[in-house]
């Protein structure tokens, strides 16, 4: 599996209730209330969307900083 295991997937991020309507940057759809935040950049998705694109990338799909329990590291080019 080259993503995330279950257990980093429930360690590093959160579920949480939003305040106001934001976008999901992976399907590009409004995020109405519930969402998965991911703790070390603090951006948030519909939780379908990023738990399907962490099954395959260890990176967030908008900083690409990897998504882990410990510190965050970007991807630079």
């Amino acid at each position: 599996s080259r993503g995330v295991s279950m257990n980093t997937l429930n360690n590093a991020t959160d579920i949480i209730n939003l305040e106001e309507p934001t976008m999901c940057s992976i399907c590009r759809d409004t995020i109405n209330i519930v969402c998965r935040k991911i703790k070390n950049c603090n951006h948030v998705f519909h939780i379908v969307c990023i738990d399907q694109w962490l099954e395959r990338s260890v990176n967030c799909p908008l900083c690409r900083g990897v998504v882990s329990t410990g510190t965050t590291t970007s991807l630079t080019l």
